[in-house]
C-alpha cells in the first residue's frame, strides 16, 4: 500500500524532503539535527526556561519519585516526606536503624495512623507475603497482636515516640 507523500523544503538547511500527507502542516525540518539547530537559543518565555542550579518557577518543593514515594526538597537537600513528617513530630532525626513502615503498604498514604517506626530486623519481617495477605483481608490488627507475642514489639507507633515511649 503506497501512502501519499508530500514534498517540503527544510526551514533550516533548505533541502527538499518528503513526509506523509498527515504531516503536511506540521513538518518543517528534514531532520532532528536541523530542528535542533533552528531551536537553539529560542524559548517560549523566561519563566519556563530552566537554568542550572535554579528552581523552576512552578516547582512546589515536593514530587513523586519513580518508586512511588513523595520526596521533599528543603534547603537544597532531598528527603522522603514521611521521614520529614515523623522527625518533625518527634522532635529529632530518626536513627539509621529506625525505619518507617506504611501499615497498609501504600507508600503514598502519609497519614500518621498509617506509620510504624520499625528497626532493621522488624521491618524485613513485616514485609513477608503473609503480611500483604492480611492487609488485603483487613486482618492486620490481629496479625500485629500475634506478631508482638511471638517476636516481641519490634516497632513503635508515631504516638509512642511523641509520648517519649
Amino acid at each position: 500500500m503506497n501512502r501519499i507523500r508530500i514534498k517540503k523544503i527544510c526551514l533550516e538547511c533548505g533541502c527538499p524532503f518528503e513526509v506523509h500527507a498527515y504531516r503536511k502542516n506540521t513538518a518543517k525540518f528534514c531532520s532532528i539535527v536541523c530542528m535542533n539547530k533552528n531551536m537553539k537559543g529560542k524559548h517560549y518565555s523566561p519563566e519556563t526556561e530552566f537554568h542550572k542550579g535554579k528552581v523552576p518557577y512552578n516547582y512546589k518543593g515536593i514530587h513523586l519519585s519513580s518508586c512511588g514515594r513523595f520526596i521533599l526538597s528543603l534547603n537544597g537537600k532531598t528527603q522522603y516526606a514521611y521521614r520529614y513528617i515523623i522527625e518533625r513530630l518527634i522532635g529529632r532525626k530518626l536513627t539509621s536503624n529506625e525505619h518507617v513502615h506504611h501499615k497498609d503498604n501504600n507508600k503514598q498514604n502519609d497519614e500518621l495512623i498509617n506509620f510504624l517506626i520499625t528497626f532493621n530486623g522488624g521491618h524485613r519481617k513485616l514485609h513477608y507475603k503473609a503480611y500483604d495477605y492480611l492487609v488485603e483481608k483487613d486482618l492486620i490488627n490481629d496479625y500485629m497482636k500475634w506478631f508482638e507475642k511471638k517476636y516481641g514489639k519490634l516497632w513503635k507507633t508515631i504516638f509512642d515516640l511523641i509520648e517519649g515511649g
